[in-house]
């Protein structure tokens, strides 16, 4: 499945969920907004637990009233967002600024994020582009297409691949079977081959002009990122093992950097290093390897964690040992800081949320114990608030602000703002249904009684 379709069953089929502690969505119930003063349970003076609460003012401020039966995610200064059509049970989408204000009419059955400034529009079966003034600048007659990479796009037409650039005009005719997004000037393309090993494939890159940049004879590769790629040559198998044949390291130019490389999986290059699954004594484990074949972090930890997966984000990442438990890891091997149990969220800003994995919350009975569940830590493994903070859920935006969520799916959640040090911020209750991934600004969509809006937080 590709991205734009995968993108828009999500906006079409679900309300978006909630991005919490793991980075994955939550769907959350419905409670009406109270005068009473609120002050979020568990809120943490990390300096000194005994003494009164740090506080700032603050308040959230609505940028755009509910109005929306759906909303996409933030691209380019612009949200998607839809109406349903009144009885048709259908929906039109267009975007919004970050005002609220409606700059392109609800007028298209689906639509995708903008990306190199456009936006991919499906109209009668086929997809097209708009720019970001809902100017059609590429007329619908493709059956699929990705997001403009390199000012190329992946476009399909009679279930085959090729690429076009942000004029329209067809760089590499659709021919092949399988394609990526271009990055680093090169595309991954692939053909059916009977000679190849299941998928029945055979993988190499193209140029931007689409010429063959490098011979298509690789039975997996990955994406090209920081000037490198890995490419493999074998079979294909089940988890844990996935690869069982060599993998090489080539550059731009298609030379062997390495060469014969008898491991399990090697990972995209990521911050100068590619996490490698290599076999220690009949153990698969994962360590650090950088183009040139030395270990940034010798093979020894089971898998990552995170949504961010075995990548270091910001110069760490999240490992497992043999011992079941996760650690924060810097990118010299260090353990900054052990989480046992603990899962932890993507970083924003240089802070993420950790604490228990799975909570749920039924009307106040906690699924697995009572007590505290949630911190906060930066990327120098410095707990800037300990696990003890017990909102149902945390979620770090831009701003160095943090979100609280408390009640649950049966009666509603009420919003509440903590600093990423854990001073609270004094704002008066908001009650929401879900919540949307905010943009660079702190612009936040969030839903109600199943209509979406905007708010944002104005703090001191």
């Amino acid at each position: 499945m590709n991205k734009t379709t995968l993108y828009l069953i999500i906006t079409t089929a679900l309300s978006l969920l909630l991005v919490i502690g793991m980075g994955i969505y939550i769907l959350i119930g419905f409670g009406s907004e109270s005068e009473q003063e609120y002050i979020p349970t568990g809120t943490y003076n990390p300096e000194n637990p005994e003494t009164p609460v740090n506080t700032i003012d603050g308040a959230f401020v609505e940028v755009l009233p509910p109005t929306y039966t759906n909303m996409g995610w933030w691209s380019e200064g612009l949200l998607a967002v839809a109406n349903q059509v009144e009885g048709a049970g259908l929906e039109r989408w267009g975007f919004v600024d970050a005002t609220g204000e409606l700059v392109i009419p609800l007028q298209w059955m689906y639509v995708s994020a903008f990306s190199e400034g456009l936006a991919a529009v499906w109209v009668n079966d086929k997809w097209g582009f708009i720019d970001t003034d809902g100017n059609t600048v590429i007329q619908p007659r493709y059956e699929q297409v990705e997001a403009f990479s390199q000012g190329r796009a992946a476009v399909m037409r009679n279930g085959l691949w090729g690429f076009i650039d942000t004029q329209g005009n067809e760089i590499v005719p659709p021919r092949y079977m399988t394609v990526r997004s271009f990055s680093n000037g090169l595309a991954a393309v692939a053909q059916h081959n009977a000679t190849a090993t299941w998928p029945f494939e055979r993988w190499g890159f193209i140029s931007l002009d689409g010429n063959v940049a490098v011979p298509l004879r690789y039975d997996f590769v990955n994406c090209f990122s920081e000037g490198y790629a890995a490419v493999f040559n074998g079979r294909r198998t089940s988890y844990p093992v996935g690869f069982n044949g060599v993998w090489h390291v080539i550059n731009t130019a298609g030379e062997y950097v390495l060469a014969d490389l008898p491991y399990g999986r090697i990972w995209r290059f990521h911050e100068g290093a590619a996490a490698t699954r290599r076999d220690v004594d009949g153990v698969l484990l994962i360590g650090f390897m950088e183009p040139d074949g030395n270990w940034v972090i010798e093979p020894q930890f089971d898998r990552g964690g995170g949504s961010e997966g075995y990548n270091f984000q910001n110069g760490v990442s999240v490992q497992r040992h043999g011992n079941e438990e996760f650690a924060l890891v810097s990118r010299s091997g260090e353990i900054l800081i052990p989480l046992g149990e603990d899962t932890i969220s993507d970083f924003v800003d240089g802070y993420a949320v950790f604490g228990v994995p799975d909570l749920r919350c039924h009307c106040g009975r906690h699924a697995l114990q009572d007590g505290p569940y949630w911190g906060i830590i930066n990327t120098r493994g410095e707990v800037t608030v300990p696990r003890t903070l017990t909102h149902e859920e945390l979620r770090i935006i831009p701003g160095g602000l943090v979100l609280t969520l408390d009640g649950c799916a049966e009666v509603g959640y009420t919003m509440g703002v903590l600093t990423v040090d854990g001073t609270l911020v004094n704002v008066q209750p908001f009650a929401v249904n879900g919540l949307g991934t905010p943009n660079a600004d702190g612009i936040i969509p969030f839903m109600r009684d199943g209509i979406w809006g905007l708010v944002t937080i104005d703090a001191e």
